[in-house]
């Protein structure tokens, strides 16, 4: 079985690197878009007995933020250790990559 080049592992950590990035920069329009289409004072209703919010898109863009902001920290720090493992650093280090979350 051949061994990949070194310049095929390079363009993998490259291109895991590019989506990583994406999807935090993706969480981060989310978040803001999340901010922007959440309930206002105004929105607030009384029915008599209790008050109550309608509801709003708010939730699932903040759910869609949270997850695609997941999905890069796990991105991230497999790169992170895919690389530490395969470099001369110290055990130490290497645990400590590993118990980052």
């Amino acid at each position: 079985m051949e061994i990949p080049s070194p310049r095929c592992k390079f363009s993998l950590i490259i291109i895991l690197f590019i989506i990583s990035l994406s999807l935090g920069f993706i969480s981060f329009i989310f978040c803001i878009a999340a901010e922007i289409v959440r309930n206002k004072e105004d929105d607030l209703r009384w029915n008599g007995k209790l008050c109550y919010l309608p509801t709003s898109p708010s939730f699932g863009l903040g759910i869609a933020a949270l997850v695609s902001l997941f999905i890069a920290h796990i991105i991230g720090n497999a790169m992170v250790f895919k690389t530490s493992c395969s470099s001369k650093i110290p055990a130490l280090a290497k645990i400590l990559c590993l118990i980052s979350w």
